[in-house]
């Protein structure tokens, strides 16, 4: 068996034989293991190959085709990397014993208990990606601090900041603070963050995504400092799924490097891959480097793409994926992730889908757009998909469509509205929301009017979701004691709002689903969907809002869809399971929408 030899020098570790040309055997194997790439070239000296010493570079290294010559340290490094996954698997199943307790009066449950232990078998990076519900911000807080994390940085969406304060506040004795208000206050909060730091305090800071790309050089150096050998949090992962975003890279340079950086690093999403499998790779990028070579070696392995031209300029598109099994076999390594039903005697979830008829008025109103629609998709390449810069019409036609069905209109060329404007006689204007007009005796509109009456007759509490803002506005004012959640508003905003909901305060709440994320809604067993997003995993983050701890009944979610629309066809393709969780209509081509409209 041929031999080569392999070097431990922490954190990498290096492998060196085969011929200096490289294609050989060990080349080719090499060569196709995750995260090892080939460092030399010359002609007069054997390859060399090298890794960062992690468990999926490890893995292979176990039962390699050729004979290793190493000493006894580096093969039992190298064995201690490999077996961290099947310590915090054992972990997880609870077949071995993980200690676990915190200061404080709140005490982990047993499956948070375990889910720290599977966190520190792992090193203290990973993604934890546990179902909505189980309480992954108190697990994260614990696990810093178990990690001997005296400073922590908890990096979220605005939304959920004042939750992570709350949860800080309930989890751990550190010192807290929120970057956040006026230009006034944000100076003083960053003072008194440095204050902290040098007089070595423990303390939580708090501040949003969209805060990192306006930071000063000042405040950029303080985050180092901070950050360094301490922990780092980055809650809703999937915000950094973009590796050329700036706060992914601001991420990438100043928080969580190759080298140096935050020694704790977690990131918490329920959802980790919202659109193709390329979301993963910054994810992990940011709390384990080196788990690949390169991001171009992880899309040229794991996507399938094909090369197109439009308008003198080509690029390659993400059609579909490849290797999904070795794909999994790494991110297991990196993730941490149980479902409610695994670990908790939580109440059940059943979902129910109405199936509902146009009425004649709104039918004739679909008709006459779905036959506009017809027109602008004819004039464009039938192969192209909808998201594609040339069938932006088709989309715009699409969203249309979906609108009506749901008994509303936004949005609409005025010289369209002028031919269709007989059948807009039994329209209402929204207040406040110019261009857009609610149809309120539509068959959609009816049957949840009717359905948010019955639960509210039988004491229940509902919670519409909505993909639209514009219903949600004229829904609201349909009742007393009812509000709304949308993008608009700021944390502070919707945080009263979401109290008074958890306070029997409200009756009914309106939520635009694309936010329905970081906060609790467990006064609530009755969820109706009015619209769904295009995104699966958007659709399960605004379930999960109430089916969560806390739950105290069964959760109902009924999901109205409207047939012979193209309701129908959003339906099917949410309803597929794409094993590689891309996003439900990305591929949806204009010849696929022809068919159905």
């Amino acid at each position: 068996m041929q031999k080569v030899a392999l070097r431990l020098d922490l954190p990498r570790v290096t492998l060196i034989g085969g011929t200096s040309a490289g294609g050989d055997f060990v080349h080719r194997t090499v060569s196709s293991w995750v995260g090892w790439k080939r460092t030399n070239f010359r002609k007069d000296s054997a390859s060399i190959y090298t890794a960062r010493l992690n468990p999926a570079t490890a893995l292979p290294l176990l039962s390699p085709p050729f004979e290793l010559d190493a000493d006894e340290f580096t093969l039992a490094h190298v064995r201690d990397e490999a077996n961290r996954v099947a310590e915090a698997k054992a972990i997880l199943a609870g077949t071995k014993d993980t200690h676990c307790s915190m200061p404080g009066s709140r005490q982990p449950m047993v499956h948070q208990a375990r889910a720290v232990g599977a966190l520190r078998a792992l090193g203290w990076r990973a993604i934890l990606a546990d179902e909505m519900g189980l309480g992954k911000s108190s697990v994260a807080l614990w696990a810093a601090h178990d990690a001997g994390a005296r400073r922590i940085l908890i990096v979220c969406p605005a939304t959920v900041k004042r939750n992570w304060i709350r949860e800080a506040e309930a989890t751990l004795p550190y010192e807290r603070i929120l970057v956040d208000g006026t230009p006034k206050q944000r100076r003083e909060r960053w003072t008194a963050a440095r204050q902290l730091l040098e007089a070595d305090r423990a303390v939580v800071l708090v501040l949003n995504y969209d805060l990192l790309r306006r930071l000063g050089a000042e405040h950029v150096e303080l985050l180092g400092q901070f950050v360094t050998r301490q922990a780092l949090i980055l809650d809703e992962c999937h915000y950094l799924k973009n590796a050329r975003a700036e706060r992914t890279r601001f991420v990438l340079e100043h928080l969580a490097p190759q080298d140096g950086g935050a020694a704790v690093r977690l990131a918490l999403s329920g959802t980790p891959v919202r659109n193709m499998v390329d979301d993963l790779w910054a994810q992990v990028q940011c709390v384990r480097p080196g788990t690949w070579a390169s991001r171009s070696w992880f899309i040229s392995r794991y996507l399938k793409q094909r090369r197109k031209t439009i308008n003198g300029r080509t690029f390659f598109e993400p059609i579909g994926t490849q290797h999904l099994d070795e794909l999994n076999r790494v991110i297991q390594t990196v993730l941490v992730r149980r479902r409610k039903d695994e670990v908790l005697d939580l109440p059940p979830k059943v979902r129910t889908r109405v199936d509902i008829d146009l009425d004649q008025h709104t039918a004739k109103i679909y008709k006459a757009m779905r036959d506009l629609a017809v027109v602008q998709l004819q004039e464009i390449d039938e192969s192209a998909t909808i998201f594609s810069p040339s069938a932006r019409s088709g989309l715009e036609a699409l969203l249309r469509c979906e609108q009506i069905a749901s008994g509303f209109l936004g949005g609409i060329p005025e010289d369209y509205i002028e031919q269709i404007a007989p059948l807009l006689r039994k329209a209402e204007r929204i207040p406040g929301r110019p261009g857009e007009l609610i149809f309120p005796n539509s068959a959609k509109l009816a049957w949840l009017t009717e359905s948010i009456d019955t639960i509210i007759g039988q004491g229940g509490r509902p919670v519409v979701f909505s993909r639209f803002n514009a219903p949600m506005f004229w829904l609201s004012q349909q009742w007393e004691r009812a509000a709304m959640l949308h993008g608009g508003m700021s944390s502070e905003q919707r945080d009263q709002v979401i109290e008074r909901f958890q306070q029997n305060e409200l009756r009914v709440l309106f939520c635009q689903v694309r936010i329905a994320e970081g906060f609790n809604l467990t006064n609530s067993q009755d969820e109706l969907f009015f619209g769904r997003d295009w995104s699966p995993a958007i659709n399960a983050q605004a379930e999960d809002r109430c089916h969560r701890i806390g739950t105290k009944g069964t959760v109902n979610i009924q999901i109205p869809v409207v047939g012979k629309t193209v309701e129908e066809l959003i339906d099917r393709r949410l309803a597929s399971k794409d094993a590689d969780a891309r996003q439900a209509l990305k591929t949806l081509t204009v010849r696929e929408l022809l068919n159905q409209l």
